[in-house]
C-alpha cells in the first residue's frame, strides 16, 4: 500500500519561502495555524527537517522573530508598552520566559533595552 501523504522535497529555498511568510504574519500562533493549514507541510516536524540545513531551527526563527518585534514596539519614540504587555502581545508564556528570552538575545532586559534606544 502506498504512502497517503508523501512528505514534500525540502531545500533551503523552502525554508526561504517559509521564513518570508513568516515576516509577512503577525507572528501569533493564530496566523501560524492558519499557515500550517494553507501549506502542504502536514506537520511541524516536516518544516523543522527543511529548517535543518539551516543555521537556526524554525522554533528558534520563530522565537528570535518574537523578539525582534518586541523590541522594535519597546523602542518607538511615545511607547508606554509595558513588559508585561510585550510578552502578551508576542505570545510568551509569562513575563519571566520573555526577559530570560529578551536578555538572552539583546544581552539586556527588556527595560535597559529600551532605555538605552530612547
Amino acid at each position: 500500500m502506498g504512502d497517503l501523504h508523501p512528505l514534500p522535497e525540502f531545500s533551503a529555498s523552502t525554508a526561504d519561502d517559509f521564513q518570508g511568510t513568516m515576516r509577512s504574519v503577525a507572528l501569533e500562533d493564530t496566523a501560524i495555524n492558519d499557515m500550517w493549514a494553507s501549506s502542504s507541510v502536514s506537520t511541524r516536524g516536516t518544516l523543522q527537517r527543511a529548517f535543518a540545513s539551516l543555521d537556526e531551527s524554525f522554533s528558534a526563527y520563530i522565537r528570535r522573530r518574537r523578539l525582534e518585534e518586541a523590541a522594535e514596539a519597546l523602542t518607538v519614540t511615545g511607547s508606554r508598552l509595558s513588559v508585561s504587555e510585550a510578552a502578551a502581545l508576542w505570545h510568551f508564556t509569562d513575563s519571566s520566559h520573555f526577559i530570560r528570552a529578551f536578555k538572552k538575545q539583546y544581552h539586556a532586559t527588556p527595560a535597559q533595552f529600551a532605555r538605552s534606544l530612547t
